[in-house]
């Protein structure tokens, strides 16, 4: 058996894993990696004997590419959650109109997309899917709704396949099921490894206080956000307080929530019902105008500050002082929003500006930390560990840790195939 790393290797983007056993390729996500140079594709040669693809997420930077690898032949199922189409579709629907719009020319045509999202198969957490001598399985994530951890059972061996995973509840998630009995080789995220979160309920209350900071100056705080699950859960915060201002909601997240409000059993409870009626939908550009000119606390999309309606707000927003941009998510690589944090500086309309208003970071991630992907590396104390979706300092220092653990450990670049 052979697992060959085509993207997501010592890096946080385009995630794409090859695991060939004898009788069958599987691929596990297919994503893209947004760079100041452009979109970035796994370096997966051969899509057209690929015998199944299973998706673990929504989130472009796994599953972006899928409509790239339908053009270059990929025609067998791609196996996920209900949920995980439902938000996949929104996704790669927004992000192929956005680069249509931009005149970007995605390296696809819409045909190819439509492909991508005609061989999705929806599959129940734990249902059992044989391909050819291969078993495949998924089991809850707790990273956004839908998202899942793979259990590949060919050859004699069980390989799991974490995804990007959450051992800790949050707002909106439930903790992951880790339950997947005996593993021999486990590919697993390493976002964090080098990095614990702060106490949750610490950094909620300290983005409810500069929220209120923020207003009581007479400003408006934007809230920066990923689309799915981000914005949903820094909903159900704000829903909480009383703030004395609207709470808008703006981009692809309202698609997303009107899609989780309609399955709420993909979430941890129905609070999601409740905080809704408390939120503002923005309805166009006309009104995106009219609420630049009152006071309200604004969540949009992008989260990185790469596109979306947030960008529009950024436009006004830099040059007031009693403002507030706030930060929610992983600021990759090369993003706007990581300039923005590490120079103090963004990129709008294409020129670089230096803004006026405060600059605020918060820690809600939807990733483990360090100490949770200890625990988790702990639990399953596999014979064989392969870290990947991370900066090359986090791998290591949790590749460092788990040889001391008596892991047996590797980190794989791209393009690095493992023999097992």
């Amino acid at each position: 058996m052979k697992i060959a790393f085509h993207g997501g290797a010592a890096e946080v983007g385009r995630s794409c894993i090859e695991i060939h056993a004898r009788q069958a390729k599987i691929l596990l996500d297919a994503g893209i990696k947004i760079t100041e140079q452009g979109t970035e594709y796994p370096l997966l040669q051969d899509a057209a004997d690929v015998n199944a693809v299973v998706l673990s997420h929504a989130h472009l930077d796994h599953c972006g590419a899928l409509p790239y690898y339908t053009n270059k032949g990929l025609s067998s199922q791609i196996y996920c959650t209900k949920m995980t189409k439902t938000l996949a579709t929104i996704l790669l629907k927004d992000s192929f109109h956005v680069e249509q719009f931009e005149q970007r020319h995605p390296a696809y045509l819409k045909e190819h997309l439509v492909a991508a999202l005609g061989l999705m198969k929806t599959v129940h957490w734990k249902e059992i899917v044989h391909v050819n001598d291969v078993a495949l399985s998924l089991f809850n994530a707790g990273h956004i709704p839908g998202s899942s951890s793979v259990l590949v059972e060919a050859d004699g061996k069980r390989i799991l396949y974490s995804g990007d995973i959450n051992t800790k509840e949050t707002q909106l998630m439930p903790a992951a099921d880790t339950n997947y009995g005996p593993v021999d080789v486990l590919i697993c995220e390493g976002t964090y490894g080098n990095k614990d979160h702060p106490t949750r309920i610490k950094e909620e209350a300290r983005f409810l206080l500069d929220v209120k900071d923020t207003l009581s100056r007479g400003g408006s705080a934007l809230v920066s956000v990923f689309a799915v699950g981000r914005a949903q859960e820094v909903i159900l915060i704000l829903s909480k307080e009383r703030l004395g201002a609207p709470i808008y909601l703006d981009g692809m997240a309202k698609k997303v929530q009107a899609r989780l409000l309609e399955q709420p059993e993909w979430l941890k409870n129905n609070a999601l019902q409740h905080a809704a009626r408390k939120v503002h939908l923005v309805k166009g550009q006309r009104n995106r105008q009219e609420i630049m000119h009152t006071q309200g606390v604004i969540v949009s999309p992008s989260g990185r500050l790469e596109g979306g309606p947030v960008v529009e707000y950024l436009k006004d927003f830099w040059q007031h002082e009693d403002c507030t941009v706030m930060l929610t998510g992983y600021q990759a690589e090369g993003t706007n929003g990581r300039l923005l944090l590490e120079g103090g500086e963004v990129y709008i309309d294409g020129q670089k500006i230096k803004p006026r208003c405060g600059i605020k970071k918060y820690d809600f991630s939807s990733h483990s930390g360090m100490s949770e992907l200890h625990s988790y590396i702990r639990k399953l104390h596999p014979k064989l560990l392969l870290l990947n979706h991370g900066d090359e300092e986090a791998l290591a220092a949790l590749a460092k840790w788990a040889k001391e653990e008596g892991i047996d450990c590797k980190v794989p670049k791209i393009g690095d195939v493992v023999v097992i």
